[in-house]
């Protein structure tokens, strides 16, 4: 049965904005209302040079904890986070030596994909780059990474909240 066919669409591009961090970039992604729903692309092909690595594993999480009271970092492993619902505030700490933002602490608030608006719905991070975050109670997230988590090894060293490194804390 032949039925008719779409209209071509227009392409659609995600929008990459560097962050003060080196390395650390956010991606706000487009979104097309249509008759009943939004569509959001989160990764496409054509976009590849945005992410500057393949994309090796992907999860979602689902976070019920609102703040994490520690800094994690990665040797090697990069991470994608997308938001799909609530909202993400991130924290980000360099402490690498041959960065030229060595010393550098900021966040980035993040707004979930399901609400259709405009804003920051991704943000890549760079290996050595410590980071945490504190969220709403509805958070869910999507995590874009490379290489593969590693169960034998896993590429996660963690340092609780404040701490000598950098004396940032989710409580106020």
């Amino acid at each position: 049965m032949a039925g008719k066919r779409d209209e071509p669409a227009k392409p659609h591009f995600a929008v990459r904005t560097e962050t003060e961090i080196d390395g650390v970039f956010v991606l706000s992604y487009p979104q097309v209302t249509y008759d009943n729903g939004l569509l959001t692309e989160i990764f496409h092909p054509e976009w590849q040079e945005l992410f500057e690595e393949s994309i090796e594993h992907c999860y979602f999480v689902t976070n019920k904890t609102v703040a994490r009271q520690e800094w994690y970092y990665h040797e090697h492993t990069t991470d994608r986070y997308s938001l799909i619902t609530g909202s993400m505030k991130v924290a980000l700490f360099d402490p690498r030596d041959k960065s030229p933002t060595k010393g550098k602490l900021t966040t980035l608030d993040m707004v979930g994909l399901s609400l259709g608006v405009n804003g920051v719905h991704g943000i890549r991070i760079a290996p050595g780059v410590w980071h945490s975050f504190k969220n709403s109670d509805d958070c869910i997230f999507m995590n874009f990474k490379t290489p593969p988590f590693n169960r034998d090894t896993p590429d996660k060293f963690r340092i609780p909240m404040p701490n000598d490194l950098c004396d940032f804390s989710w409580l106020e």
